[in-house]
């Protein structure tokens, strides 16, 4: 997926942030193997002894990525069997041991984002729009950096808005924006993700609805309450 097509303000989060907000911008997502289990390549006290650590030849960097399922022993270069020779290159600095945890934070989260994204054409299809964020004064102004994101996704009548907290210490509340035309008669937009559910937070609950608000200047917005530290809440208005 092309960072150039995810607002600026997100490409500098953190890795879960940027994980979950890959899955709902423009184009088609990628990720990257193992960061679906948070797998970050050797463990930094293990990057001393490995053999050719840091060094990149035609068949790439062989330690990227720990693997998924770790062998006791790695294949021997250029062939099929094991290498007795050299220790398997397991996650977190195991060997002989894998790490498919499908009760994974990171793997829930993804999981949530992928079935809604395959639920809802929007997020898939959908143009993309930055969203303003509410100010204390009443204007609606572009977020800046560390502050909560929004962007909506539209397809036809369709819209999806897409927040996210990039602050991993504390919880944000939020108005942004959403299509005025769109939702001139819509009372409200129903979350269909909420990754913070995955450690049991739910102000917002999945099937829960966000009233649409209209605003002075004739805009109309939601208001998205406590979101916690890096978490993607998702919301339809249809």
């Amino acid at each position: 997926m092309s960072a150039a097509r995810c607002p600026r303000r997100l490409r500098s989060t953190t890795r879960r942030a940027q994980k979950t907000r890959a899955l709902s911008c423009f184009r088609i997502p990628c990720l990257y193997y193992g960061m679906e289990q948070g797998l970050t390549g050797p463990e930094p006290e293990e990057r001393g002894w490995l053999p050719g650590w840091g060094v990149r030849d035609l068949a790439g960097d062989i330690y990227l990525r720990e693997a998924m399922f770790g062998p006791e022993h790695p294949r021997e270069l250029g062939g099929h069997a094991p290498d007795p020779s050299t220790p398997g290159f397991g996650p977190f600095g195991t060997s002989g041991h894998h790490v498919f945890d499908q009760d994974n934070e990171v793997y829930q989260r993804v999981r949530m984002l992928l079935r809604a994204r395959a639920a809802h054409p929007v997020l898939s299809a959908g143009r993309q729009y930055l969203r303003a964020l509410g100010r204390a004064d009443g204007s609606f102004t572009a977020p800046a950096a560390g502050e909560v994101v929004g962007w909506s996704r539209i397809l036809a009548g369709d819209e999806a808005l897409c927040v996210v907290n990039p602050s991993a210490a504390e919880s944000r509340t939020a108005r942004l924006h959403v299509d005025a035309g769109l939702n001139a008669t819509a009372t409200a937009f129903t979350v269909v993700v909420n990754t913070a559910e995955v450690g049991g937070v739910t102000k917002h609950p999945v099937g829960s609805t966000v009233p649409v608000l209209p605003s002075p200047d004739g805009a109309r917005y939601v208001e998205i309450q406590d979101l916690p530290p890096l978490s993607v809440l998702v919301a339809v208005n249809r």
